[in-house]
């Protein structure tokens, strides 16, 4: 009778390569099982490999070290002092860089000198840049921002001196004053504002109107102190994450113009008017959710930033392309403002921080770690030119006429308390359930808006800084109200 075929597994037939297989055979065919030292050797192959994942971590972090040219003429003369072919067929100069730093790697661990020798790196008529020349478009806004900020800077320091000439007690008292006065905000009315979460809100220039933007893709204008349903704007194919309201719009600007900006999920800008339910224009450059849209001071130049690629950009609104960007947020950017001087961007995002920019510099100067939760909104108090007068052009909003205060004469005292005011405080909101007041230079907390539960999606101080609005996730908004204090004198009887 012949020898019996033993056929085994699918499985061991396929791993029947390597010494792991050849003990399993062994195992398989004889009877007393498997020894120590075959087990010692087949742990071998799994060490090797460990080894060398432990190798190529080492090899990287090393790479990571290693100091290599830019240049692409560098590395070629780099790559022939260490006898290596300057260039691999279909290799180009960034496949180069990486082939030169991963040899230097190599020597390194190996323990050899890889010294860099100046003299033999240097190019013949050639010099490195480290610029590259912008577009007209962006000289001329640049120019014109400049332009902007040395005017209200000339203003400013005009102002400043006159502000000297008020008591340092008296002006340090007025400060104390208003911080006080922030501290009575007191909750005036809850509404609710559609069948799906308030994103966004923001009061008009003129403080007579609070705009608010929903999931649902709807824009509402609701009367202020009122809490009145106005006007609808639909424009938007998915949700609304946020908008804003032209610096003179509801005071100078036509209501046919440019008195809306508005971002949406759906990655557009879109542009509108107040007397269209439709938008006026739009602007693309965004391929993701376009988290926040902010005008500049001067009504120019538009702001906007994307939720997803942590990346500011500020737009020339006349030529309708970005002009600067502004990178430095870790996460995802969900908020942004110009400061009333015109040069100063605050933004806040995921990363629960909120960064203050000096665009002059196109850099960061300062971060405040705000809150515990995604910061949502953060927004400077800005006192309009026409805050003491209370004075509006007549004007309508879908039959609904605004009322005009009487014009009375200012002093030049009411106006050095306003611009000594402007700007002096700004508002955060956050996933944290909060609304918080924070300080303008020093950025110290104020105050934290009671009441609030759940995630707080938005909020806004009025012009006038009598009123507070925060948009929240459960489909409401809140507003808030003070009366213990105010930079403006009663206004003359009328005759």
């Amino acid at each position: 009778m012949g020898d019996r075929i033993h056929f085994g597994s699918l499985e061991n037939t396929a791993r029947n390569e390597g010494t792991g297989a050849k003990l399993l055979d062994k195992y398989n065919s004889e009877s007393e099982g498997v020894s120590l030292e075959d087990l010692v050797d087949m742990s071998q192959p799994a060490k090797i490999v460990d080894q060398a994942i432990l190798h190529q971590l080492e090899h990287k972090n090393v790479a990571r070290t290693v100091d290599v040219p830019t240049n692409d003429n560098k590395v070629r003369n780099r790559l022939r002092e260490l006898e290596e072919p300057m260039t691999l067929f279909g290799e180009g100069s960034k496949e180069r860089r990486e082939r030169l730093k991963n040899i230097l790697a190599d020597k390194l661990l190996k323990g050899e000198s890889i010294e860099f020798d100046d003299s033999s790196d240097e190019d013949v008529g050639q010099s490195e840049e480290y610029f590259t020349y912008g577009e007209e478009e962006l000289r001329n806004a640049r120019l014109d921002i400049l332009d902007f900020s040395i005017k209200h800077a000339k203003e400013r320091l005009e102002q400043h001196k006159k502000e000297l000439e008020i008591p340092f007690v008296e002006r340090k008292q007025l400060r104390h004053e208003f911080y006080t006065g922030l501290q009575d905000f007191q909750t005036k009315s809850l509404q609710f504002g559609d069948d799906r979460p308030i994103g966004y809100c923001q009061f008009s220039p003129n403080s007579k109107l609070l705009a608010t933007t929903s999931w649902a893709g709807n824009i509402k204008l609701w009367s202020v102190p009122e809490s009145e349903e106005v006007y609808v704007l639909k424009g938007h194919k998915d949700r609304v994450s946020s908008l804003d309201f032209h610096p003179n719009a509801t005071i100078s600007q036509s209501p046919g113009s440019v008195n809306i900006a508005s971002g949406g999920v759906d990655g557009e800008v879109q542009l509108w008017a107040l007397n269209k339910e439709e938008p006026i224009g739009k602007l693309d450059g965004h391929d993701m959710r376009v988290a926040r849209v902010a005008f500049h001071p001067s009504g120019r130049y538009i702001g906007t930033a994307c939720g997803y690629d942590a990346i500011g950009r500020v737009w020339d609104l006349r030529t309708g392309r970005s002009i600067m960007v502004l990178k430095s947020h870790i996460k995802p950017i969900l908020a942004l403002n110009w400061s009333p001087n015109g040069y100063q961007l605050a933004t806040g995002g995921m990363d629960n921080s909120i960064k203050v920019w000096d665009v002059r510099q196109a850099a960061c100067i300062y971060t405040i770690p705000a809150h515990k939760n995604v910061v949502t909104q953060v927004k400077y108090w800005s006192a309009s030119e026409y805050y003491e007068s209370k004075k509006f052009d007549d004007w309508t909003l879908a039959n609904m006429e605004m009322e005009i205060d009487e014009h009375h004469d200012i002093d030049d005292t009411q106006i050095q308390k306003r611009n000594l005011l402007n700007g002096s405080f700004l508002v955060s909101s956050s996933y944290d359930g909060s609304c918080r007041l924070w300080t303008d230079g020093d950025y110290k907390p104020l105050k934290s808006l009671s009441g609030l539960e759940g995630k707080v999606m938005s909020a806004d101080v009025s012009p006038d800084c009598q009123y507070i609005a925060t948009s929240l996730y459960d489909r409401t908004f809140k507003l808030y109200s003070r009366q213990s204090f105010t930079i403006t004198e009663d206004k003359p009887d009328k005759q």
